[in-house]
């Protein structure tokens, strides 16, 4: 997640309906930076998923290339420990 990003999907019809928005947010959070993406990575490390929950400080919703670069790695480091 981009700590910049502005782009939020909840509030748009064809995302969410207004049954699962109101879920959402009632759940996690109205505000998606930083309250709903704290919840989020909450969830996770509450239920012990084995995850890396990130925020890239620097950048907003676009997929810069350093970004794309850590995810390849991580996958294949995780292939070859397989």
């Amino acid at each position: 997640m981009g700590g910049l990003d502005k782009n939020d999907a909840i509030p748009y019809a064809d995302a969410f309906d207004a049954e699962e928005r109101k879920l959402i947010y009632e759940l996690i959070g109205k505000e998606m930076l930083p309250l709903r993406w704290e919840n989020c990575k909450n969830i996770y490390r509450n239920a012990g998923v084995k995850s890396t929950v990130k925020t890239y400080e620097s950048i907003g919703h676009e997929q810069a290339e350093f970004v794309k670069n850590e995810i390849v790695g991580f996958f294949i480091k995780t292939v070859k420990q397989q």
